[in-house]
């Protein structure tokens, strides 16, 4: 009798939902995650078009081990995020800063800018946030997490948090504000991220694995200060230098760049660097 043998898993099987340490492999697989959330990297062009992006999402996500998707927004406050799940997790994953259209860019920036925080006792004492993306979590948190409730999170599956640029900075404060509120304990992995809280903030998160990835000399987790406005940075800071990276590394300082924050520098940066036995069935970076 001829032995069959195991069928290969597909890319998002792979997740260690288990692992209590930093992954390379979730870390490409979320990045990339970050990556086709932007509606013109999957080739819709009317970012308005929320149909036609939650049916192109799926369409590149369900042959990579993803069998549900679900696409939340705020009109209002110009967020977005994608919550899809297989038997294993249920990842949420917040759209970064959009470029290609003007109106919603401008709403993006008014987040960004809206530099002054808040106090947010829920979070702990002495908790204070980014004022301006904090409202803009705010605007679409009870759906997500209803969302993420009903794709099985928090019980028998990780729960996984992510985004790249702005995307990062809500993902960040998803994740601590549902810890704080006793959900469960998310995984976050973010990509450019700027710097969304103060200090005690930061000890809000202790307790949750958050890594937190910079690539090169990425201006966008310099902002916003550190040392005249007070913010902090959380977790783990991991770095792409060149062709190399650096895990548990020090902040990086000095002049920063634009050009290195675009999402397609991450996911070239990481490929190279996923364990080789798994690359394989891993999806490939954009060209």
């Amino acid at each position: 009798m001829r032995r069959e043998l195991p069928q290969a898993k597909a890319a998002y099987e792979l997740l260690q939902t288990g692992s209590d340490r930093h992954e390379m492999g979730d870390a490409y697989l979320l990045a990339y995650a970050s990556c086709y959330v932007f509606p013109d990297l999957l080739g819709v062009k009317d970012r308005n078009d929320h149909k036609h992006f939650t049916e192109k999402f799926a369409e590149k996500f369900l042959p990579l081990g993803i069998n549900r998707v679900k696409y939340v927004s705020d009109l209002k406050t110009s967020t977005e995020v994608v919550i899809m799940t297989n038997d294993l997790a249920v990842i949420v994953v917040f759209r970064g800063s959009e470029v290609g259209d003007c109106k919603a860019f401008l709403k993006d920036w008014a987040t960004n800018t809206k530099i002054l925080m808040r106090a947010v006792p829920d979070l702990g004492k002495g908790a204070k946030v980014h004022r301006g993306t904090w409202t803009a979590l705010g605007s679409v948190y009870e759906v997500v997490l209803k969302e993420v409730i009903e794709q099985g999170g928090f019980g028998k599956k990780r729960v996984y948090v992510t985004g790249h640029s702005l995307g990062a900075g809500l993902a960040l404060l998803c994740g601590v504000r549902m810890y704080a509120e006793g959900k469960g304990k998310p995984v976050i992995y973010t990509f450019g991220g700027p710097r969304v809280g103060n200090s005690e903030f930061r000890e809000a998160a202790n307790g949750l694995m958050v890594h937190r990835w910079v690539n090169n000399k990425d201006v966008v987790p310099m902002m916003p200060s550190d040392r005249v406005l007070r913010y902090r940075h959380v977790g783990l800071t991991h770095n792409i230098k060149g062709k190399d990276v650096y895990l548990d590394d020090s902040e990086t300082r000095g002049m920063g760049s634009a050009k290195e924050h675009h999402v397609y520098h991450y996911l070239r940066g990481l490929y190279p660097h996923v364990p080789e036995e798994i690359r394989g069935r891993m999806p490939e970076p954009p060209a």
